[in-house]
């Protein structure tokens, strides 16, 4: 872990100790791209001369991967709330103008895949913006006595200009940004500054830059990716499937068994026979015939099934999330209790994603209130509640019965069993719970319209019948 800002000049970018992530971050994106190929080149080489021109099978399982975590998060928008009615007007603003829910599942899945995502907040003159940025081109360095105590950041990406090689670097630290261009060499050692820009003061005791981590320890500050646990078995299981498909096009065309005088010679001494497939010459007693195969491929297809079980049970991944015989359930939460692996998976993604989003919205708060950004304020760290989805269908019936016992019993209150049963939070829900009291009031002031007048026993009687006969009623009891 760097404990300083590696961008000096003679210092290489990237710097040596972070090469091996950096080149970590690279094979992924090519997983996740389907770029298989160059990612497990010795599982080609493997394969007989005659099978590499074959078209490799790419299964990407990665890319499933990486989108199934977000889709369960970010796929149904959460509910960010706020208690105070002008906090949750900036608030919902906020979340429209910059994208957030789009934002997230993009970190989301750099998550995933890179072990790290990046929140990139900044202010463009007229509103702030809250983007994420690559890991890619991403250099923290912490304090020397604390690997998670991260002092500051680059975020650097380097690109050519006519025959020069140019780094473009944002240097964060807490208050300030500041923006340097310089010349790099071909090997990547910085050389001299092109142009240093204004240090730009945030107004925002705070990093602008700063990532949401998957699988951390004690020892290493970087998230784990998702990926190194199963590329053994999908480099074998895209192994079997080309050679499966090299097997079945090999023998697709049909084989045939006949007399030698179905060859014929062209002129230029090439033989040449009526089939697509082989041919075969009689030997004396045998008919002409199509010579059928079987590939004998059932131990390949059972190996398959295998490799498919140990790739759920290493990722978390439950195959009732693709229906068929291990989907079916009669009931929401037998559907859950079928997903207790990946909600488990889930959870624990909530727990690195709830305290970074909120601080997202804290940092962009205060920078939009530090650039007095009309109608901004302060958001703070506990002043927002988030309200996960979980990304499976609700089963609106079951909801409706197990809040409706709740209430009934008088363990839990209205608001409580409509918060819960339709997922609403903060204004969402008072505005819920004042369209059923509303709705009630009608419903009563209608029945009370519909029901019949009751005569005033206390009144004469000539008066009572009088009103009786006016309302086409007969009393006989009068």
């Amino acid at each position: 872990m760097l404990t300083q800002n590696p961008i000096q000049i003679g210092n290489a970018f990237w710097p040596d100790s972070e090469k091996s992530r950096l080149g970590e971050y690279v094979r992924n994106r090519a997983l996740f791209d389907g770029e298989h190929a160059l990612v497990f080149p010795e599982f080609i080489e493997s394969l007989r001369p005659e099978m590499r021109a074959q078209i490799w099978m790419v299964n990407n399982f990665h890319q499933l991967l990486s989108t199934l975590w977000p889709d369960l998060l970010f796929g149904e928008a959460p509910q960010f709330t706020a208690a105070d009615p002008a906090k949750q007007v900036f608030l919902d603003r906020l979340a429209a103008e910059t994208s957030l829910v789009n934002v997230l599942y993009e970190i989301g899945i750099d998550v995933s895949r890179y072990g790290d995502g990046l929140f990139n907040i900044w202010f463009d003159g007229t509103q702030v913006h809250i983007n994420t940025a690559s890991p890619e081109i991403w250099l923290p360095w912490s304090a020397p006595a604390d690997i998670k105590d991260i002092q500051g950041c680059v975020l650097g990406y380097r690109y050519k200009d006519k025959d020069r090689w140019c780094l473009d670097t944002r240097t964060h630290t807490p208050g300030s940004v500041q923006h340097i261009l310089y010349e790099i060499s071909d090997d990547g050692k910085v050389r001299k500054v092109i142009h240093a820009y204004d240090m730009q003061e945030t107004g925002v005791d705070a990093l602008l830059v700063f990532p949401v981590h998957n699988v951390q320890t004690s020892y290493r500050y970087f998230g784990l990716s998702d990926y190194p646990i199963v590329d053994s078995i999908c480099q074998e299981e895209e192994s079997r499937l080309s050679q499966i498909k090299y097997v079945l096009d090999m023998n697709s065309s049909p084989n045939l068994k006949g007399p030698a005088s179905m060859v014929t010679v062209d002129p230029a001494g090439r033989a040449h026979v009526p089939t697509s497939g082989k041919f075969m010459p009689l030997n004396p007693g045998e008919d002409v015939a199509y010579v059928e195969w079987s590939g004998q491929l059932d131990a390949a297809f059972k190996e398959l099934d295998n490799l498919q079980e140990k790739k759920f049970q290493l990722t978390g991944i439950s195959p009732a999330l693709f229906g068929g015989d291990f989907g079916r359930a009669e009931s929401g939460s037998m559907m859950k209790r079928l997903l207790m692996s990946t909600l488990r998976k889930v959870n624990r993604l909530k727990m690195q994603f709830e305290p970074a989003i909120r601080q997202a919205i804290n940092v962009a708060s205060l920078l939009a209130v530090a650039n007095n950004v009309e109608g901004a304020v302060e958001l703070g760290i506990q002043d927002v509640h988030i309200f996960f989805q979980d990304g499976i269908p609700a089963d609106m019936t079951e909801n409706e019965q197990v809040y409706s016992t709740l209430k009934t019993a008088g363990l839990i209150s209205t608001k409580t069993a409509v918060s819960m049963a339709l997922e609403k939070g903060g204004s969402a829900l008072e505005e819920e719970l004042k369209n059923i009291e509303e709705d009630a009031q009608k419903a009563a002031d209608a029945a009370q319209a519909a029901a019949p007048a009751v005569p005033d026993q206390s009144a004469p009687l000539t008066d009572r019948l009088s009103n009786a006969l006016k309302n086409g009623q007969t009393n006989k009891a009068a």
